[in-house]
C-alpha cells in the first residue's frame, strides 16, 4: 500500500471490522501476527522462556497497550513490580510485529531498503548494552520463532541485526548518539535519573539543561516526522524508571496522560502486580510524608494523621519501612518523596514557623507570591511590613510618628534571566535569645539573633519576555523611600556586577555572595529554624524549597531536587547570613539591648524594651506583671 493510499485507509480504519482490516493488510504481511497474549503464552514465541508466564496484571496491561492506539509507554512506580520485564516483552512484540511484514520500510512510507531501528538508551552506553543483550536479547535468543523465522546475526556483538533492515542497538542517552536514521521505537531506561544541570552551557543564556526532556522532545519529533500516520506511530516510545522525586519526568508524563489518550501509563507498588498469595495477609499502615513531615510507620498512638496520605502495606516490607520510611515509600510503594535525605530534616519546624507567624498576623507584603514585577496588578503591600504605630512617649512628652521598624535590613538576590526564577529575600533582626548548645554537663548557652523575614519573593519572566533585572533595584528604592534602611544588599555572583555597582552609586552597601559555592548561609538558616529564631509568614514557594533542598554527597554543596528549585530559599539563606554577620559585628546592637526571649515575643520587633511595651499597650495587648513593672 502506498503512503497516499495508507493515509486514506487510516481515515476510515477505526470503523472497519477486524476481518476487513485483516484482509486489507493481507498484502503487507508475510503472515498474520498473533495477539500479544498468545505471543507471551505460546512456546513457539516466548511461552517456554517466560515459564509460568507474566503476572496476570502485566499480561492484561500488555493486551490493553497493543489493542489501543498508544504511541508512548510510561512505566514507573516502585522497584520490583515487573516494569522492566513488561517493557522487554513489549519491545520484543514490537520487533515481532515488524518481522511479520514483507517490506517494513515500504509499509511505513520509507524509501525501499531503509533501516528500521529499535533504540535502547540508558544513562551510560554499557548499561544500555547490558539491558539490551541480557533482557531483550535473552528472550529473542531462546525464542523458537526468532531462531527460525527472524534470526539475528550472531556474528555481531554490538547490535541485534535482523533480516529486512531491522536492527536493535544500545546507545548512551545523549543527542549525538540518537541521530541515526529510521528509528522505529526507542526505549529510555531509568529516565528519572537523567541529568538536570542549572546554568548549563548546553542551553542558551545559561538556562537549565534537562536531559530527559531534551532527548524525549528530540526523539518524539523524529519519530513523528518520519513515521507519523494521522497522529499515531507504528512503534512506541518507551519511558521506564522507578520513582525518584515529585515532578520527575515520569510524574509529568502521568499528568500529561490525563489529557493525551495516546500515552499509556502504569505506576504500581511492589505488591500490586503480584498474586496476593505471595504476600502475608497481615498489613501495617504508613503515612506518606509531605512538606510538613517525613513518612512514618503508624502504630495507632499518633494524632493528626492525614487519611488521604495513608497506605496499607503487606507485613513482608515492615523491616524496610521501619528502617527508612521515606526510602521505602519511594522504592516499594512507588510514591516519589520530597527528599530521602533533606538538608532540613525537621520539615515540621518549617510549617510550624509559618503557621505561628500567620497566627501572629504576619502576611506576605505583595499581591502574589510569584510575580514578574512588570504587570500593573502586581504591587507592594506596605501595610504588611514591620511598622511601629504612632505612639506617645510619656517620658519625653513626644508623639512618635508611624514608621518602619529600625533596621538595619539585609537583602539577598538570586538572579536569573528567562527560564529560572529570581529570588529576593529581606530580613532584619528583631531581638535575641539564649539558645543551648551541647548536652548534659557540656551544655552551654549563647545569645543569638531573632530574625524576621520581611520579604520572600519569587520573580519570573513574563510570557515571551525576560526578567527585568533593574526592576529588583527599583523595589529596593521603593522600600528605602518607605524608610527601610539597608545594612547590606548581596547578589549571587552570576550577572550581578551591574546591579552591585549601580546600588553602590545610589548609596547602598552592596556585594556579591555565592550561596551555591559555600554551604555556610544554609547552615546558618537551618540553625535559625531549629532554634526557633526565624519568624516568617506563610509562603508556599519558600516552604517547598526549604523542605526539598539537600546536600550533595560529592561536593558538599546545597542543591535542589532534579527539576526542583531553590531561588527563594537561596535568597532567604543569603539574607539570614548577612543579618547574622551584621548582628555579630555589632550593627544596630544598641537597639536590641535588653530585647531577649523566645521568638514568639518579638513578632513586632522593637527599638528598645520600653518601646515594645508601649507598642503592646497601644495595640491592646495585655501586659504581664513583670512587663508592667518595667514600663516607663
Amino acid at each position: 500500500m502506498s503512503p497516499e493510499a495508507r493515509e486514506v485507509f487510516h481515515s476510515f480504519l477505526p470503523n472497519l471490522s477486524p476481518e476487513i482490516k485483516s484482509g486489507i493488510h493481507q498484502d503487507d504481511f508475510l503472515w498474520t501476527p498473533v495477539g500479544v497474549r498468545e505471543f507471551c503464552n505460546d512456546p513457539h514465541y516466548l511461552g517456554s522462556i517466560l515459564h509460568n508466564g507474566l503476572y496476570p496484571q502485566l499480561l492484561d496491561d500488555l493486551e490493553e497497550l497493543f489493542n489501543g492506539s498508544y504511541t508512548e509507554v510510561c512505566l514507573a512506580g516502585s522497584i520490583g513490580w515487573g516494569k522492566s520485564t513488561m517493557a522487554e516483552v513489549g519491545i520484543c512484540y514490537d520487533i515481532y510485529l515488524v518481522s511479520c511484514l514483507k517490506e517494513p520500510a515500504k509499509t511505513y512510507g520509507l524509501l525501499k531498503g531503509s533501516n528500521l531501528a529499535f533504540l535502547n538508551a540508558s544513562v551510560r552506553e554499557p548499561q544500555a548494552r547490558r539491558i539490551l543483550f541480557s533482557g531483550i536479547g535473552n528472550l529473542i535468543r531462546n525464542s523458537p520463532y526468532f531462531q527460525e523465522k527472524f534470526p539475528y546475526d550472531k556474528n555481531l556483538l554490538t547490535e541485534l541485526r535482523f533480516p529486512r533492515g531491522v536492527s536493535a542497538y544500545p546507545v548512551a542517552a545523549n543527542e549525538q548518539s540518537m541521530l541515526g536514521e529510521g528509528v522505529f521505537s526507542a526505549v529510555f531506561d531509568e529516565i528519572n535519573f537523567y541529568t538536570v544541570v542549572e546554568k548549563s552551557k548546553q542551553n542558551p543564556e545559561g538556562t537549565t539543561y534537562d536531559q530527559a526532556t531534551t532527548l524525549y522532545n528530540r526523539m518524539s519529533r523524529r519519530l513523528k516526522s518520519r513515521l507519523n500516520s494521522r497522529g499515531t506511530l507504528p512503534g512506541h516510545l518507551w519511558m521506564i524508571s522507578s520513582a525518584r522525586y515529585p515532578n520527575d519526568f515520569t510524574e509529568r508524563k502521568a499528568v500529561e496522560a490525563l489529557s493525551d489518550k495516546n500515552i499509556f501509563v502504569r505506576q504500581y507498588s511492589a505488591w500490586e502486580t503480584k498474586p496476593k498469595g505471595q504476600f502475608m495477609a497481615e498489613t501495617f499502615r504508613v503515612e506518606v510524608g509531605d512538606i510538613t513531615r517525613r513518612s512514618r510507620v503508624l502504630d495507632g498512638t499518633e494524632t493528626g494523621i492525614n487519611p488521604e496520605r495513608t497506605i496499607e502495606v503487606p507485613m513482608d516490607f515492615k523491616e524496610q519501612f521501619d528502617k527508612d520510611p521515606d526510602a521505602a515509600v519511594r522504592d516499594f510503594a512507588g510514591i516519589p518523596v520530597l527528599s530521602i535525605r533533606p538538608f532540613i530534616g525537621r520539615r515540621d519546624l518549617i510549617t510550624e514557623m509559618m503557621q505561628k507567624a500567620k497566627e501572629d498576623g504576619l502576611r506576605h507584603p505583595f499581591t502574589a507570591f510569584t510575580v514578574t514585577l512588570q504587570e500593573e496588578h502586581e504591587h507592594l503591600l506596605p501595610e504588611y511590613l514591620d511598622w511601629v504605630e504612632e505612639s506617645f512617649d510619656p517620658k519625653t512628652k513626644i508623639t512618635n510618628p508611624r514608621h518602619l521598624r529600625n533596621g538595619p535590613y539585609y537583602a539577598h538576590v538570586d538572579l536569573s534571566k528567562t527560564q529560572d526564577a529570581t529570588g529576593v529575600g529581606i530580613v532584619h533582626v528583631v531581638g535575641s535569645k539564649q539558645v543551648s548548645r551541647g548536652l548534659g554537663k557540656d551544655k552551654k548557652y549563647e545569645s543569638r539573633p531573632i530574625m524576621r523575614v520581611d520579604l520572600a519573593l519569587e520573580i519570573v519572566a513574563p510570557l515571551r519576555g525576560e526578567i527585568r533585572i533593574s526592576s529588583v533595584r527599583e523595589l529596593f528604592y521603593r522600600l528605602r523611600d518607605l524608610g527601610m534602611m539597608f545594612g547590606m544588599i548581596s547578589y549571587d555572583t552570576w550577572g550581578s556586577a551591574e546591579s552591585i555597582q549601580t546600588l553602590q552609586g545610589e548609596g547602598f552597601s552592596a556585594e556579591d555572595l555565592s550561596v551555591d559555592r559555600d554551604a555556610g548561609p544554609y547552615e546558618t538558616l537551618k540553625e535559625a529554624i531549629y532554634d526557633g529564631r526565624l519568624i516568617c509568614y506563610d509562603m508556599p514557594v519558600l516552604a517547598m524549597e526549604l523542605a526539598t533542598v539537600r546536600r550533595d554527597d560529592n561536593t558538599g554543596k546545597i542543591d535542589h531536587l532534579p527539576n526542583g528549585k531553590k531561588d527563594v530559599s537561596d535568597a532567604i539563606a543569603g539574607a539570614v547570613w548577612q543579618a547574622e554577620k551584621g548582628w555579630s559585628n555589632g550593627a544596630g546592637s544598641s537597639q536590641w539591648a535588653g530585647v531577649t526571649g523566645i521568638a514568639s515575643e518579638f513578632k513586632f520587633g522593637g527599638s528598645d524594651d520600653n518601646e515594645i511595651l508601649w507598642d503592646k499597650v497601644n495595640r491592646g495587648i495585655p501586659l504581664t506583671e513583670a512587663e508592667i513593672y518595667r514600663l516607663k
